[in-house]
């Protein structure tokens, strides 16, 4: 989403979006486990009282730590009840691969990102 070195000199603006984010909305992850072929992602994303939020704005690249060869940036196919569905991905390899998402609620946001591994599934990190 940001290259490390502009990650870095924004660290406390990145923080202080989380913070401001997280006073009014949650979001997580729902989908199953990343798997090489038709893997579907979703996040679910809800206000502090429960309350679906339909009218987010996420965007997702699957990336592999070690490279960006085989980077996809995955779209939402569909949102439902604060339901996001991104598009089914094929992974052109199997290991431990990032998944980072970029989550917007009108003038909030926040990343989201976790690791996953495609050979085990107990191998998950938020």
């Amino acid at each position: 989403m940001r290259g490390y070195h502009e990650a870095d000199a924004n660290i406390n603006e990145i923080i202080a979006k989380k913070i401001a984010f997280n006073k009014e909305y949650t979001i997580e992850y729902v989908g199953k486990k990343l798997d090489m072929n038709n893997t579907v992602l979703q996040y679910k994303v809800s206000d502090h009282n429960g309350n679906a939020v339909d009218n987010a704005s996420i965007r997702v690249i699957v990336t592999r730590p070690n490279n960006h060869k085989h980077d996809q940036e995955v779209n939402v196919s569909s949102v439902s009840h604060g339901i996001y569905t991104l598009q089914s991905i094929t992974l052109p390899e199997a290991g431990r691969w990032d998944v980072m998402a970029h989550v917007q609620v009108g003038t909030l946001e926040r990343y989201y990102n976790f690791k996953a591994d495609t050979r085990n599934n107990n191998t998950f990190e938020y």
